[in-house]
């Protein structure tokens, strides 16, 4: 039993660090919003400070439930430098689902199992990718709260609720989705413990009274708190994404850069889970399965956009895919199966931590390229960041299709749903040009940062990158200007233009000259200095 301990301790801390071992190899990796979320961070530390950018920012703490990364990382940079603190962040929102699921699982199973550590293959996923970081944080403290109110719920009611209650509004203020989803775990733990006096119908009731006041009280808070925050009065606006894109993100828990291995893990875990499932002598438990089984029906009706909230729905199936590891517990497997489903298991995490490390260390010579071509940009500037996707340059709108750039980096787009992860490496000039662009994340709702004026004039909090083409346009389309307000009167309003996958519209040397004034063209970055009219 005790060199079982001590294996299982050795292999989490290996695993662990291979998990991190990619941060290594980049400062900043391409993930999506995550050199947007660093330069608020930086914002939120050093802003008041600087001469430049406390014209143009300034902290706006309210009751939000997203504040995760905003109240860990800002602190922490009087001490560490950004990208150290950053990278620290980022290896955090790897490990805390994975330890909370190993928590979990051994609360309710009451023994550390191999089993658990299968949920390091789902670490890497498409919301980590996206640069979803408060979400993930999330995801670890309900996994952690779970473990601990699971141990808690046989003891004294007050003592359970206080622990509940407390862990509830940790995870409101880390992200509303991970409060949502412990909240209803222990829903359904107090469901399933006051069955148990069935049918006794004096203890049923008594059972029901105690536990149910606890759940009341557990949810008080949590609720209060949301009425009070910004995001109660944001609009609605859900929306749906087809039914083929809700398949394609079943495979969310496993998507990283490349199609072929992503089909390929999904294909092999989904054969191991049936597998276990089946032949396995294993214990189920019924908390977890019956959580695992309501997010699984209710995936196909749940919004893909709500309260200005994006893949709403596959935050839920990443969720999913740390929580199938804690719904069985497989014993009695002969060695030879342990050994099929161990050695594929390994091999698996290896290959996929292993790419994503290929990835980032070749994605180097592209963010050099935006570091040198920002250069001549000085302190106070605006900036104007726009991107080149493919041909039909008539309209503002853009979005990632790598099948338009066969010849782009890996990194530069998400497997299968072909996001573009430099979205937002225009950030950069926030934080080392002390610049502005349009794109910081400074919603109300979500992040604690307003935006002053006249800055916020051009401020657009939860927005996307236009084509470059469209400055070429005279008279910009309704439908454009509502996406990309600040473009209105661009040449006035902005002093420079940054254009991103540059590489791929060629040479811009020539592009608008009676406009602009070109500066800098890298492989993948162009600078152009605006003309201004008169």
């Amino acid at each position: 039993m005790r060199n079982h301990r001590l294996l299982f301790w050795t292999v989490l801390f290996l695993g662990s660090c291979v998990l991190v071992a990619p941060l290594l190899t980049i400062e900043i990796p391409p993930i999506v919003d995550y050199p947007n979320h660093l330069a608020r961070l930086y914002v939120l530390a050093h802003g008041a400070s600087d001469p430049w950018l406390s014209k143009m920012y300034k902290p706006r703490w309210e009751i939000i439930p997203n504040l995760g990364i905003d109240l860990l990382v800002p602190w922490s940079l009087s001490f560490l430098p950004l990208h150290i603190a950053g990278r620290i962040m980022l290896a955090l929102t790897l490990l805390l689902p994975v330890y909370g699921t190993i928590a979990y699982h051994r609360a309710l199973f009451q023994r550390l199992s191999f089993w658990q550590l299968g949920s390091l293959m789902v670490a890497y996923n498409l919301i980590f990718f996206l640069g979803f970081h408060n979400v993930l944080l999330s995801y670890g403290v309900a996994l952690l709260s779970s473990a601990v109110f699971c141990k808690t719920l046989r003891r004294n009611p007050i003592t359970n609720t206080v622990i509940g209650a407390a862990c509830t509004i940790v995870a409101f203020f880390t992200h509303i989705v991970g409060c949502a989803l412990l909240l209803f775990i222990i829903f359904v733990h107090k469901m399933f413990y006051v069955g148990e006096a069935w049918p006794d119908w004096r203890r049923l009731g008594r059972a029901l009274l105690i536990q149910g006041s606890g759940f009341a009280l557990i949810a008080l808070a949590p609720f209060g708190l949301y009425l009070a925050s910004p995001l109660a009065t944001a609009p609605v606006d859900n929306s749906w994404v087809s039914g083929i894109d809700k398949l394609k993100f079943l495979l969310s828990p496993v998507l990283n850069y490349y199609p072929i291995l992503d089909l390929v893990t999904a294909g092999i875990l989904t054969i191991i889970l049936f597998v276990v499932g089946i032949y396995a002598r294993s214990n189920v438990s019924r908390t977890a399965a019956t959580v695992a089984a309501a997010l699984f029906i209710a995936y196909p009706y749940l919004p893909s956009e709500t309260k200005t909230a994006t893949f709403v729905d596959v935050r839920f199936v990443i969720f999913l895919g740390f929580l199938i590891f804690c719904v069985f517990d497989p014993r009695n497997l002969p060695r030879t199966a342990i050994l099929a489903i161990g050695i594929p298991m390994v091999s698996l995490f290896l290959v996929r931590t292993g790419s994503v490390a290929w990835v980032w260390y070749n994605e180097r010579p592209d963010l050099a390229a935006v570091r040198e071509t920002i250069k001549p940009i000085p302190p106070g500037s605006r900036v104007l960041v726009v991107v080149a996707q493919g041909p039909g340059g008539g309209r503002f709108a853009a979005w990632g299709d790598p099948a338009l750039q066969p010849g782009a980096p890996t990194g530069r787009f998400l497997s299968i749903t072909g996001i573009p992860t430099y979205w937002f490496i225009g950030a950069l000039i926030t934080i080392e040009r002390h610049a502005f662009w349009p794109l910081l994340f400074s919603s109300d709702s979500k992040q604690p940062l307003a935006v002053l004026p006249p800055f916020d004039q051009l401020a657009v909090a939860n927005g996307a990158l236009p084509r470059y083409q469209g400055l070429a346009l005279d008279n910009i389309p309704a439908a454009d200007l509502k996406n990309f307000p600040y473009v209105a009167n661009w040449r006035s309003r902005f002093d420079y233009v940054l254009v991103l996958n540059a590489g791929l519209a060629g040479n811009l040397r020539h592009f608008l000259p009676d406009r602009l004034e070109f500066l800098d063209q890298t492989n993948f970055a162009a600078l152009f200095r605006i003309k201004k009219q008169g």
